[in-house]
């Protein structure tokens, strides 16, 4: 579906510049909300893909290409150290999840899984119980590696 990669793409590119409001998509305005309350506006604009896609809200197909021209600068964006803000811990996060979500079936890096579980616990954890409940439910074939 165009308009569920054009959400990606945006939330991952730039989602501060995102206007939720005026794409009049009431479950991620609420999302949205929710993580502003939670988080503060700026790491909760950065979690909302991750919160989306947790939500059934948004997909992120396997080896979908959407981002690749863009991906160096993304890596630049998105650096994080254990100091960085909470929002660029956020932003990390999300191009890590959308990294490994994007891969093909049965792949996935260790390195970044580890680096997802470090930058916020909880929030790995909850992803990783979703990608199982999805899988065991024939979603995919079988990516958790071991996680």
């Amino acid at each position: 579906d165009e308009a569920n990669a054009a959400y990606v793409r945006a939330l991952l590119l730039s989602p501060r510049e995102v206007d939720l409001f005026r794409l009049r998509h009431p479950r991620l305005v609420a999302l949205q909300r929710e993580l502003a309350g939670r988080h503060g506006e700026a790491a909760g604009r950065e979690l909302l893909l991750v919160y989306a896609w947790l939500a059934g809200v948004l997909t992120i197909p396997p080896e979908n290409g959407w981002l690749d021209p863009h991906l160096s600068r993304l890596h630049l964006a998105a650096a994080a150290r254990p100091s960085s803000p909470p929002e660029q811990r956020a932003r990390r996060f999300t191009l890590l999840f959308y990294l490994d979500r994007s891969r093909a079936p049965g792949h996935c890096d260790e390195a970044e899984r580890e680096e997802m579980q470090a930058l916020d616990p909880e929030l790995f954890a909850r992803v990783v119980r979703r990608i199982q409940a999805r899988e065991t439910h024939g979603a995919a074939q079988t990516r958790v590696a071991g996680w």
